[in-house]
């Protein structure tokens, strides 16, 4: 059985890695509001993505990416603004991505897991791939990403958004 399709107990659902990522944004607002936006300008070392703010768009772009291809539509660039390394615009983008990102899963046919959508990707070109994992990937992407950031943050000497794991997540909608 593919992990990413939907049987009962034995999978983590798409929609659990959205939501996850829609309280991710949450935290991360919270935190954001506490502070001044200098963290933004962290260097990462990373030449594609220098600076945090950098980073924080690239985590969240292939959510909606991803379900653009999914949902057979022309992908979506973030908007042309001049404060595009400000924090609201940042989380502003975030919204859009987690939620097309879940537009596209409730939009999946469940009767199809294995339908294939293409997908131009930065390392492996053009490539063919199930609609579930490419969502799932996005989800994973933007995690990633969002980890490393914690990481950068820990090292500059700045504590970084707290109970931001999976687990606490799934703890709390076990206690709703």
């Amino acid at each position: 059985m593919d992990s990413t399709e939907n049987a009962q107990g034995a999978a983590l659902e798409l929609i659990d890695l959205n939501q996850w990522l829609r309280r991710q944004l949450e935290i991360w607002d919270d935190w954001a509001a506490e502070r001044s936006e200098d963290w933004l300008e962290l260097e990462t070392g990373n030449s594609q993505w220098p600076a945090a703010a950098d980073l924080l768009m690239h985590a969240f772009t292939p959510l909606h990416r991803y379900a653009d291809r999914v949902l057979d539509t022309a992908a979506a660039d973030p908007p042309e603004s001049g404060d595009g390394r400000s924090w609201s615009y940042i989380h502003d983008w975030g919204q859009r991505c987690i939620d097309r990102h879940r537009q596209a899963i409730e939009q999946l046919d469940p009767g199809d897991p294995g339908r294939l959508v293409e997908l131009d990707t930065r390392s492996m070109g053009r490539v063919k791939a199930r609609a579930t994992r490419c969502l799932a990937h996005a989800s994973t992407h933007a995690a990633w990403h969002l980890g490393g950031l914690i990481h950068l943050l820990r090292r500059a000497g700045i504590d970084p958004p707290q109970r931001s794991d999976f687990l606490y997540w799934g703890v709390d909608q076990e206690a709703q």
